[in-house]
């Protein structure tokens, strides 16, 4: 049998194999040294997991309320005005790139030309 997996040595260890199949991993591990040194580690870790040697102090559970309860208000108004900057950026690109304010005034002047034109016709026919 090759080395067994940390995952495999984990499921072992949380007792999720049949036992046939438990049997073949003790099996390994009686021969293998370097398998068994890992399987050890494992079990340390899944004791360590279900009897803590070390208990929170009491007060953990209003620590970790207080830190979940805090406002997030100051983390989304920073990258809101990043994004109007970055608009109004591309706005004033846009609008030296393409020549609005040229454009602009070409279009007034052509409609106050126009009015002009349609006042003075206006004016022969009063």
């Amino acid at each position: 049998m090759t080395c067994l997996t940390d995952e495999i040595l984990m499921a072992y260890h949380n007792f999720e194999f049949d036992d046939a199949t438990n049997k073949k991993i003790e099996a390994h591990l009686a021969e293998c040294k370097v398998c068994s040194e890992r399987a050890s580690f494992f079990k340390s870790l899944h004791d360590e997991w279900e009897t803590p040697s070390v208990s929170p102090p009491s007060h953990f559970a209003a620590i970790v309320l207080k830190e979940t309860q805090k406002p997030r208000i100051q983390h989304r108004r920073k990258p809101r005005i990043y994004l109007q900057l970055a608009c109004a950026l591309v706005a004033a690109i846009l609008f030296l790139q393409f020549n609005v304010a040229v454009n602009i005034r070409n279009i007034t002047l052509n409609v106050v030309n126009y009015t002009d034109k349609a006042s003075s016709k206006a004016e022969k026919f009063n």
